[in-house]
């Protein structure tokens, strides 16, 4: 059978058992499928759109809710929808990294946090990980205590991956964060593998942001994420325009 042409109809959920985690996390729910139909077409959004012009200012379908009951799910204070978690990435990177600064990753981190990073002209600096692959504490220590030292400058942000996506390992994010936070460091926790999958509360792990991935874990179409954030800092993430044409 054929959708159109030469494009085969998939069929994976109907002849397969899929047991992949991220794949069953990411399957559509049939009231999802039902929205998809209903406000599928370009304009159907668009036609709702008031000022402020913010998604989450839209009433019809509910998506000021939805923004709401997100941040409220992840355990943060605001919350945006984003084309893909690597578009969080990059606006908390936007929003903190300047060209030069040492930015804190782990061996483990996954390549867009370091596109995120290199788009702004910064330079990541892995935290080493464990013989057993775990990012530890006393590992993120000592690799910020090293960065402060070569280069006479604090991190100013921590990119810290919830599970990893070469082993699958939960890492210590409370204690990581309880460590960032001596230094002043905020941390972004990537919740790509998590979020959706397990419960994870943002402000209980002691992190600044947390981003999640839309199509990996949370039953959504892809590309497509969320970026929550802390009170204190949705106001700088979330800034809007200041600039004024003439």
């Amino acid at each position: 059978m054929k959708c159109a042409g030469d494009i085969d109809v998939r069929d994976v959920e109907e002849a397969y058992i899929n047991i992949d985690p991220i794949q069953a996390g990411g399957r559509l729910t049939p009231g999802a499928m039902k929205a998809l139909i209903a406000y599928c077409d370009g304009y159907s959004v668009c036609d709702n759109c008031r000022k402020p012009n913010r998604l989450d200012y839209i009433q019809k379908p509910p998506i000021d809710r939805f923004h709401r009951e997100l941040a409220e799910f992840v355990g943060m204070d605001a919350a945006r929808v984003v084309p893909g978690a690597r578009r969080g990435f990059q606006a908390v990177a936007d929003t903190y990294v300047e060209k030069g600064d040492p930015v804190l990753i782990t061996a483990l981190s996954h390549y867009t946090e370091v596109l995120a990073i290199e788009a702004r002209g910064g330079v990541p600096r892995e935290i080493p990980r464990s013989p057993g692959n775990i990012i530890t504490p006393d590992a993120a220590a000592d690799k910020i205590e090293a960065v402060v030292r070569e280069t006479g400058k604090t991190p100013p942000l921590l990119f810290l991956d919830h599970v990893d996506y070469s082993y699958g390992n939960l890492h210590p994010a409370r204690e990581i964060a309880r460590v960032a936070h001596q230094y002043d460091i905020p941390v972004l926790l990537n919740g790509a593998y998590t979020v959706g999958v397990m419960p994870v509360d943002g402000k209980d792990l002691g992190v600044d942001f947390v981003v999640g991935s839309g199509h990996k874990s949370m039953a959504a179409p892809a590309p497509s994420g969320v970026l929550a954030a802390r009170s204190e800092r949705a106001s700088e993430v979330f800034r809007t325009t200041t600039t004024r044409t003439d």
